[in-house]
């Protein structure tokens, strides 16, 4: 037979609250906007007001986020982000792909 991971062996304990739903969702709403602001913005014109105002809301995200940091029980847990490992295996996959997303672009750009 096989071993059980250890994680499948972790469950909630009991009384804890799931993440509250409106920070969930206001977070989800705040960066669909963002990522709508950029995918259109090009077509819209980066001056055009419906993209200002969609960029905007990356202050609605980002008030969202301070909140759901700050709740009891929050949608993205602060204490993933005191262990350095945790830390560093995020901040890498980003700089990876931003740093790798550079030669598709300009391998357009060339082409063009």
């Amino acid at each position: 037979m096989g071993v059980t991971p250890h994680y499948l062996l972790v469950s909630p304990a009991a009384g804890t609250r799931l993440p509250g739903v409106a920070s969930g969702l206001a977070l989800l709403f705040g960066v669909s906007l963002l990522v709508l602001a950029t995918v259109e913005g090009p077509e819209w014109g980066w001056g055009n007001g419906r993209t200002t105002g969609l960029f905007a809301t990356g202050v609605f995200a980002a008030v969202t986020l301070q909140r759901t940091l700050r709740a009891e029980s929050p949608v993205v847990e602060k204490e993933l982000f005191r262990s350095r490992q945790f830390t560093a295996a995020t901040i890498a996959p980003l700089l990876y792909f931003t740093g790798f997303s550079v030669f598709p672009l300009g391998g357009a750009l060339f082409m063009q």
